[in-house]
């Protein structure tokens, strides 16, 4: 909500228009819903809910905002409406604001919660943690450490307190929370890295309207927190690589991620990077950093990524053997994977009755694609279009850099001619 000068009506980058293209053919995919199966297409099954003519309606308004006339004249009425309240909270700092825009969030969150205990693992968890018999309770559970550890105590001490005889409280409470917090956290994270005013609406509106917001209406999940988590610890790692963080922060923060849920792990070689791009500016001499040697930069920075990871694993492992959940459950009571104890799709065959398909068939990819249909539609074809950018403006670079060197690119580029090569 800076003060950045707009063009919305100049003329939309290459990238702009293919996600505008991409957005229009993924609205026709809508349309098409009701002439597909619901085992096909059950990521995109939801809009048929809707009765045709709202279906039509909706999809509609959606298309005409891909125009760009349309567009610009958006995007600059709402620059000037936050430009007019940027001007009106100008003596107010920024993090006050979108602390009050996130308190403002709650409200949504409890207003239209979520009424339902049968989807995903919301009947074992609102059941499971208040279960009458305490050597059969769920208190904890490898599958998601942190987050059920919380919860079943969050229960234990509402249940002493008011008598909740489930766990729904707990959920209804924490859930909307942790949406406020993700809210803040997503403001935050655009402010930080949006170029300007569009740039950073757009950030908000592609992260505000993914599948995830559904975790934040009173969603009895393992999850929300961890949703919470990853956009912390990725905000974080942004302010590092743009010098405004200390390279243990967003180590910490992806550490505790994993200890709310395991699956997140996967995101752990992102830090990689981090480190890397963070010693190797500190070799560069950049902010202030010249006098220290490559080798102590490393070491310095190996230390903030790994005694992080390492104190909060030690200390998930110390927490889960007191409430009797040890590593020995991991291959017993707590074993991930569900019936089959199997982490992972089969390559080449299915032995199971759990198992459905293996890995390289079109069953899988079908699911794939529907669960990212389902949960971020837009950002699956946004993510294609920036790698296809970023390799174009990569080459493109490339080549002028030799062409500024004075290299010879024929044997490079095929087909080019340079007469002053």
């Amino acid at each position: 909500m800076s003060g950045e000068s707009e063009r919305p009506h100049s003329r939309p980058s290459g990238v702009l228009t293919a996600l505008r293209i991409y957005c229009l053919l993924l609205l026709g995919l809508y349309l098409l819903t009701p002439l597909l199966t619901e085992e096909t297409a059950w990521g995109l099954w939801p809009v048929t809910y809707l009765p045709p003519v709202w279906r039509w309606l909706l999809i509609g308004t959606a298309a005409l905002i891909c125009i760009p006339p349309v567009t610009g004249l958006l995007t600059s009425h709402v620059s000037r409406f936050t430009s007019h309240v940027s001007r009106l909270t100008s003596r107010t700092p920024r993090r006050f604001l979108f602390a009050f825009l996130s308190l403002l969030s709650i409200i949504p969150f409890l207003l239209f919660r979520i009424v339902h205990t049968r989807w995903g693992d919301a009947y074992i968890l609102v059941n499971g943690l208040a279960w009458p018999n305490p050597a059969l309770r769920l208190t904890g559970t490898w599958q998601a450490p942190l987050t059920v550890w919380l919860h079943a105590r969050l229960w234990a001490l509402g249940n002493g307190l008011f008598g909740w005889p489930d766990a729904w409280p707990v959920y209804r409470i924490v859930s909307p929370l942790a949406g406020a917090l993700y809210v803040y956290l997503l403001l935050r994270l655009a402010d930080s890295i949006g170029r300007n005013r569009t740039e950073k609406l757009l950030i908000v509106g592609l992260m505000a309207t993914l599948g995830t917001m559904e975790l934040f209406f009173g969603y009895a999940e393992n999850y929300t927190l961890a949703a919470v988590g990853i956009l912390l610890s990725l905000w974080l790692a942004l302010e590092t690589l743009q010098g405004r963080r200390a390279l243990w922060q967003p180590a910490l923060a992806l550490a505790v991620t994993n200890g709310l849920h395991p699956s997140t792990v996967v995101l752990d070689p992102a830090l990689l990077y981090v480190l890397w791009v963070w010693a190797e500016e500190g070799k560069g001499g950049k902010e202030g950093k010249a006098e220290v040697s490559g080798g102590r930069v490393w070491v310095s920075g190996l230390a903030q990524v790994f005694v992080p990871m390492a104190a909060v694993a030690l200390g998930v492992v110390a927490l889960m053997t007191l409430s009797g959940h040890g590593l020995a459950t991991l291959a017993t009571t707590d074993r991930p994977g569900g019936g089959d104890a199997r982490w992972f799709v089969p390559l080449t065959e299915v032995s199971t009755r759990w198992e459905h398909y293996t890995m390289f068939s079109w069953a899988h990819l079908r699911d794939w694609l529907n669960e990212q249909v389902l949960t971020a539609p837009v950002t699956l074809g946004g993510l294609a279009i920036a790698g296809v950018a970023l390799v174009m403006e990569w080459r493109r670079t490339r080549r002028a850099r030799a062409l500024a060197g004075g290299e010879h690119l024929g044997n490079e580029f095929p087909g080019w001619h340079c007469e002053a090569c």
